[in-house]
């Protein structure tokens, strides 16, 4: 019996795809992480994959992400028989725990391995495109429809596109109304800005040892992260944290302590936690403290004869 009355095998790219979500999950779970998004494309005997991981903060994102590599390509080349070229693991996010306290992943050092700086990723650009894409298939399954309808059908031309033509041919450049041109100008100022920025500003890019590794972390989860940090500092409280692509600032109170000691002390919880995100770009530190006894101190008393004081 030859190969083509044997008939043959297909394997579904959604199947491949959750095959290797589900070894990224068995790697990523000694690692304190989780899986959050996955993709697989089948071509022939080979497919390619790849995976959106969060992981543990305190941990070396580079070897983490490179175990999560290895296994997801052996595992998944094992079940499917395809060649499985390198995952492209992307880690999303840094987690801590459920309290807030920043967790060390096992067997992982805790201090990052500093490397190559990667390039903050294009967004995808999805609403913009549905936008256009839904606009122009609109405009031309409606000119579609009358232009069918006139040559097949003997029909006349619809109102809509006879006042179009008739518009374009009466009017110019000179004479299009100011609004109009104002709209055209920003839309397409708008699409020229979307083309050349690459987006995704909530992510702040890491640094990865790897150059087949790429990993960023919210600005969210930095402050987060920060913020989790400066709660266990002793003498800091009410922190709070505002972390931008650029700048870092921090606002808290001290108890009891010297200004200047405080200060230090912030510094070094902030230049811990910034150190152990691995950022490639260094982030400007602004550090704001004020004491907290200032804000229960009771209001001075009003001595008599001064202007304020109040008489029997």
């Amino acid at each position: 019996m030859t190969a083509r009355e044997r008939g043959t095998t297909t394997v579904a790219d959604r199947v491949v795809r959750k095959i290797a979500e589900q070894a990224a999950r068995e790697s990523t779970t000694a690692l304190s992480g989780r899986v959050t998004k996955g993709s697989a494309s089948v071509r022939g005997q080979s497919a390619n994959v790849g995976l959106n991981i969060v992981l543990a903060y305190r941990g070396s994102a580079g070897d983490a992400t490179q175990a999560v590599q290895d296994h997801v390509a052996a595992r998944t080349s094992h079940l499917t028989g395809f060649r499985l070229a390198s995952p492209r693991i992307s880690v999303r996010d840094l987690a801590a725990t459920a309290r807030g306290v920043p967790a060390v992943a096992e067997d992982v050092p805790t201090a990052f391995t500093p490397g190559r700086s990667c390039r903050r990723g294009w967004s995808e650009r999805r609403l913009p495109v549905a936008v256009l894409a839904a606009l122009a298939l609109g405009g031309c399954a409606a000119l579609l429809q009358d232009v069918a309808a006139v040559h097949l059908q003997a029909r006349r031309p619809a109102q809509w596109r006879v006042h179009v033509a008739g518009w374009l041919a009466h009017h110019g450049p000179a004479t299009t109304p100011v609004w109009a041109a104002v709209v055209l100008a920003v839309g397409g100022l708008w699409l020229v800005a979307l083309a050349l920025t690459p987006g995704r500003r909530g992510d702040l890019t890491m640094s990865t040892p790897d150059a087949d590794v790429r990993a960023v972390i919210s600005r969210h989860s930095a402050s987060r992260l920060l913020r989790a940090a400066l709660a266990q500092t002793p003498g800091i409280t009410e922190p709070r944290v505002r972390v931008r692509r650029r700048r870092l600032t921090v606002r808290a109170h001290f108890d009891h302590e010297d200004k200047a000691r405080a200060r230090h002390t912030v510094s070094e919880a902030v230049a811990a936690v910034v150190r152990e995100t691995g950022l490639a770009t260094p982030l400007r530190t602004r550090i704001r403290l004020h004491p907290a006894s200032s804000r229960y101190a009771a209001p001075a008393p009003v001595m008599e004869g001064e202007p304020g004081a109040s008489h029997p």
